[in-house]
């Protein structure tokens, strides 16, 4: 249920011109409910695994990615992470079923959307050129792009 309301959602504002790209991280486990408010291990495992997605992009726990598989067109293996107030590390997984708009790009530092005629920045880099929001992203990435590319490109 989980990936089908992001998609719908991630669907739903990819439409507007203008809207911040979304990020989400999905797990799934027990939460215990008091007082209308939720509290558990498996909801800060998936605010953690939230806060590692960037704009545009959904990151999910092994459990999720191994239902996505059924789902989603394209379920790529992020690593290892150490992830705060978690004892042990966590295997995360990119869940990539959405693509820019012919008319947009994504800026590799924040994820944000970008239509590169509006873009207040762009670089080139090895042969590539990069989109940026904003002059602070430009920054950021001209000083260390390397986290910011494709591993083929470092």
């Amino acid at each position: 249920a989980a990936i089908a309301f992001v998609t719908r959602l991630f669907a739903a504002v990819g439409d507007e011109s203008d809207f911040p790209a979304l990020r989400a991280g999905l797990h799934h486990g027990s939460v215990v409910e008091r007082g209308g408010r939720l509290f558990g291990s498996a909801l800060n495992l998936a605010a953690r695994v939230a806060a590692q997605a960037r704009g545009g992009q959904v990151v999910a726990t092994e459990g999720v990615a191994t239902i996505a598989r059924q789902k989603c067109p394209e379920v790529v293996p992020l690593g290892s992470f150490t992830l705060r107030n978690v004892r042990d590390p966590v295997e995360l997984f990119s869940l990539n079923w959405t693509t820019p708009r012919g008319d947009e790009v994504i800026d590799p530092v924040c994820r944000m959307r970008v239509v590169p005629d509006r873009a207040p920045g762009r670089l080139r880099y090895k042969e590539n050129d990069y989109w940026f929001c904003s002059l602070d992203c430009v920054a950021k990435f001209a000083a260390e792009p390397q986290p910011y590319t494709r591993k083929e490109e470092q």
